[in-house]
């Protein structure tokens, strides 16, 4: 998703890109921007009252990851990403039989290139420079992810909880286009607090995004990237929540 360390060019090839940096690029009318969702509050407290057992991310508490790894005979000459999500927000709820759902959505501009727990991920981690990071984000909000257009993430959980295999699938909205995968991982309820900690793998392509590669494909970024999740949600009642809801 997001392109490796910068590479420093210079005869023709530079040139080039001075051509192409200096020629006025066609005038095209301004792409309109994503409509926001609704509120997640109403919903939810909609469900509290109806009598669901209804829990509120706990930001703080909770991490998810990005990993971005490189490709081609001259991956040497980039490195791998660590993309850390930011004003993560969420909601969930589940039924006595452990039937539920989850919404979870954050924006863009939130995500974080190569913090400092990127190190304890990929142990052959080499820190890049700030003034590499900053390229690389610029580049991922820009050509790549399209924030100014499509400026958010969400993501729809539903599935149940019951029983020793969880069966869940996940819905993403992410640069205009919508996918469901299934996912895999753990998930613990125990009264007050619900977590959920696992791993799971999409395709950039499938967003219509395409992989950063450079020298025809000599360099590039993989198709494939990971998520890491690790999510705490802690018991959150909406005013008018019956009292015989265990976790109000």
């Amino acid at each position: 998703m997001y392109s490796p360390r910068p590479l420093r060019t210079c005869g023709l090839l530079g040139a080039l890109c001075l051509l192409a940096a200096c020629a006025a690029p066609p005038s095209k009318p301004a792409p309109k921007t994503e409509a926001a969702p609704p509120p997640l509050t109403a919903p939810y407290a909609a469900a509290a009252r109806a009598g669901s057992m209804v829990y509120r991310l706990d930001a703080g508490d909770s991490q998810v990851l990005v990993l971005v790894d490189k490709a081609g005979p001259l991956s040497g000459l980039g490195h791998r990403h660590v993309i850390t999500v930011g004003d993560l927000q969420g909601f969930a709820k589940l039924d006595g039989k452990g039937h539920g759902q989850a919404d979870l959505r954050f924006p863009v501009t939130a995500l974080t290139v190569d913090p400092a727990v990127a190190k304890t991920i990929y142990p052959d981690f080499s820190s890049p420079s700030k003034e590499d990071i900053a390229g690389t984000r610029k580049h991922m909000l820009g050509p790549v992810l399209d924030s100014s257009r499509y400026p958010r993430v969400l993501l729809h959980v539903k599935g149940t909880l019951a029983g020793s295999a969880p069966g869940l699938s996940v819905t993403i909205s992410l640069h205009g286009v919508q996918r469901t995968i299934p996912v895999t991982g753990t998930f613990t309820r125990n009264g007050a607090k619900l977590e959920a900690r696992g791993e799971f793998s999409v395709k950039q392509s499938d967003f219509n995004i395409t992989p950063y590669s450079i020298l025809m494909g000599a360099l590039r970024v993989k198709n494939a990237i990971r998520i890491r999740y690790d999510l705490i949600f802690r018991a959150w009642c909406a005013a008018g929540s019956p009292s015989k809801v265990p976790t109000c």
